[in-house]
């Protein structure tokens, strides 16, 4: 039972939050003002381990975002169309695991990230729409496997990137529209079965 009490939400600080088990929790979503968030690994004494879906979406007001290492699950569309976001910084050491679809969609001033190494599959449409984004850099060690249908559709400002050997597929659309992607290299020792349809169509 995520929640005994029903129609009742805890809260603490800037953050409504729900109970994972008895030592962790997720946010469900941020009711603050800040524009340089420092997402917390634990609120009131749980360790916080999910993002929830939209939990910071449509906030105009946000610039800078660090997400602790504590955080295994970003759910769909948990940044998306936070228009001003210009930083996403990962926590050393950062246990994330999984990113659900559209993460960070028409973050129009997003420029840079650093992808942790735990991270498996970058889902559709996680970075599509990323107008400014010039640098996508994947922690040494990734085992990322997939590359899913838009994921970085819409890219316009993406010149290079260098994919993990781990990387097994790149679905359709996946890098459509970056119109300045000149160069796409792959690690030694490439694990790459399939290439989708448009994947790098203009």
């Amino acid at each position: 039972d995520k929640d005994d009490d029903e129609g009742t939400t805890p809260t603490q600080n800037d953050y409504k939050y729900y109970m994972i088990d008895e030592q962790s929790c997720g946010i469900k979503s941020y009711i603050g003002k800040s524009s340089e968030i420092v997402i917390p690994s634990e609120i009131n004494g749980y360790r916080v381990m999910v993002i929830g879906q939209k939990c910071f979406a449509n906030r105009d007001f946000i610039k800078k975002i660090t997400i602790p290492k504590s955080i295994q699950e970003i759910e769909d569309e948990a940044f998306s169309e936070c228009y001003s976001l210009s930083a996403v910084t990962f926590g050393n050491g950062s246990q994330l695991k999984k990113m659900g679809e559209d993460i960070f969609s028409d973050c129009e001033d997003l420029k840079k990230v650093v992808l942790p190494k735990n991270l498996k599959k970058i889902e559709a449409g996680t970075f599509s729409g990323c107008k400014k984004l010039s640098g996508i850099t994947f922690e040494s060690g990734s085992k990322l496997q997939s590359i899913g249908e838009d994921a970085f559709s819409g890219c316009k400002n993406l010149k290079k990137i260098v994919l993990p050997k781990s990387v097994q597929k790149i679905e359709d659309s996946a890098f459509m529209y970056c119109k300045k992607l000149s160069a796409v290299t792959f690690e030694p020792g490439s694990k790459l079965q399939k290439i989708g349809e448009d994947a790098f169509s203009e």
